[in-house]
């Protein structure tokens, strides 16, 4: 039975470390889509007007020059200058990847806990008998 015990507890850690890993995707995938939804706003448009972050707290009121080259992080450190269209399709890119791997999440955790609900009905099964 300890070795059931311990296999529960591995399991609601599982459990919990993936519901975690699919929060965190899906805050990861909303900035994609502000940003793109950002980006698609200000292309096209004489919208100048923006309040910049300069620190977690502190935001610049400045006037944009160019809505037509944006400088995006791609990750490591690196940033690259793309157009709008180009800006628009990597974030839709990486919303695409992260919805993959939020599904796949998601299927994993639905399996943990099939087989976290199993064995706790089994152990209790077993307890009840004793």
């Amino acid at each position: 039975m300890d070795v059931q015990r311990r296999q529960l507890e591995q399991l609601r850690g599982t459990i919990e470390f993936l519901s975690g890993s699919v929060r965190r995707l899906q805050e990861i995938s909303q900035r994609f889509s502000v940003s793109h939804d950002t980006v698609s706003r200000l292309s096209g448009t004489d919208e100048r007007e923006a309040l910049v972050p300069f620190t977690e707290l502190l935001f610049l009121d400045c006037v944009l020059s160019e809505t037509d080259r944006f400088l995006v992080d791609v990750g490591a450190g690196y940033f690259v200058e793309m157009d709008p269209t180009s800006v628009c399709g990597y974030f839709s890119q990486k919303q695409k990847y992260l919805g993959e791997r939020i599904k796949a999440t998601e299927q994993e955790l639905e399996r943990s806990a099939r087989e976290y609900r199993s064995l706790a009905g089994k152990l209790g099964r077993q307890e009840g008998k004793v």
